[in-house]
């Protein structure tokens, strides 16, 4: 267990150095504690007990895109074993959000008007509003690449891989409320 612990502090070690390299403040690098457990493989029949496991996970954040190839291309030179969560965000979010928020207003309010219609009654004044956010907690990111590039296979020819930002969608729902007037 001891050797595994000292090779894993060893990578986390050489992976902190390149990412402070990349990183435009202290808080760009986090480290987990280090956690160690017995590793086994099943060979058909039963468990078979082959040695310890040791690992560390690094959160980091890379502000300039344009880096990103380099980044990764130092990180694989490394003995890490995978790269995932990988998440794009905008510079402009808030004020994209805030457009969003606004547009999913109008749609809400829309949408009132023609039931209204339909049910041949007057909408009236608004008496709740609420932004219940995007649709799940990432959307508040912008776009994330749920894809775990596993890369101790890198050594033996193992497959390569492509991350890159899609188009990000800023989504927004609004939970609106109004008096129906006869």
């Amino acid at each position: 267990m001891v050797d595994a612990v000292r090779t894993t502090q060893e990578t986390v070690d050489s992976v902190v150095n390149i990412l402070t390299q990349f990183g435009s403040s202290e808080n760009d690098v986090k480290t987990s504690s280090i956690s160690a457990n017995k590793d086994y493989t099943y060979n058909g029949k039963t468990n078979v007990f082959t040695g310890y496991q040791a690992e560390q996970s690094i959160e980091f954040v890379l502000n300039d895109i344009e880096k990103f190839t380099e980044l990764t291309g130092k990180l694989l030179g490394t003995k890490i074993s995978s790269i995932s969560r990988i998440q794009f965000g905008h510079s402009k979010a808030d004020s994209l959000f805030r457009e969003a928020d606004l547009l999913a207003y109008d749609d809400a309010l829309k949408s009132a008007n023609k039931l209204c219609n339909r049910a041949q009654v007057k909408l009236g004044e608004v008496i709740f509003m609420s932004n219940a956010g995007g649709y799940n907690s990432s959307d508040d990111m912008g776009y994330e690449n749920n894809q775990e590039i596993e890369t101790f296979s890198k050594a033996y020819g193992g497959r390569g891989f492509k991350i890159s930002p899609e188009v990000m969608e800023f989504k927004r729902n609004i939970i609106s409320e109004y008096i129906i007037e006869h």
